[in-house]
């Protein structure tokens, strides 16, 4: 939100294999774009969408570049509320946002729209649960990158090429994040906004 008003020349969503995978200063080193990521762990495809939507209400860069992770799986928002949460809470109170925490609460078992509009509802009982590592800082600042998770480390991997099934058929894609996903180009293609669908390399992959 501290960001000058349609200064963005690309937008990254998606989840965290983005906000890993992705680095907009490296980008503006080598290409002078500028660029931001809107990741979020686990990133639920409605919560993609919700980012997008808010973020194009003061940006109009020339072109998204959508991570669509959970296009061939259900994404079950009660087992990954955290997640869901991560992405939602922080954003502000908008139009998109009540309408997407209502969709997510109509799915739950127990979440509800109040507890996205007021999250006090949801947290107000968690003092009793407090531990000491709630008061450690998570140890990066995600602003220095543009939003990006810095990380420094080497890990050796194995080949994994040897396991693909040269017979497998494709997956079948989830109905209802591919309705997200589609909304989501849908509003960038109606403000001119090119869509790039992508990827980033993961080891589980």
């Amino acid at each position: 939100y501290g960001l000058e008003e349609e200064s963005l020349d690309v937008l990254f969503a998606g989840s965290s294999s983005f906000y890993v995978g992705f680095a907009p200063t490296v980008v503006w080193n080598e290409t002078g774009t500028n660029s931001y990521v809107l990741g979020s762990s686990v990133q639920a495809p409605e919560v993609t969408y919700l980012k997008v939507a808010d973020a194009l209400k003061e940006q109009t860069p020339k072109v998204v570049v959508l991570g669509v992770l959970f296009l061939f799986e259900e994404y079950d928002v009660d087992a990954h509320e955290s997640y869901v949460r991560l992405g939602v809470d922080p954003l502000r109170m908008s139009l998109e946002k009540a309408a997407v925490a209502m969709e997510i609460a109509g799915k739950s078992d127990g979440q509800t729209l109040e507890s996205y509009l007021f999250p006090l509802l949801r947290y107000h009982d968690r003092w009793q649960e407090l531990t000491e590592a709630d008061f450690q800082a998570v140890g990066y600042d995600e602003q220095h990158g543009r939003s990006t998770y810095l990380q420094s480390r080497v890990e050796k991997i194995e080949n994994l090429y040897g396991r693909m099934d040269k017979n497998a058929r494709p997956a079948q894609y989830n109905e209802e994040s591919l309705h997200y996903y589609e909304r989501t180009i849908e509003l960038c293609q109606a403000k001119g906004i090119e869509v790039l669908l992508a990827t980033a390399p993961r080891v589980d992959w």
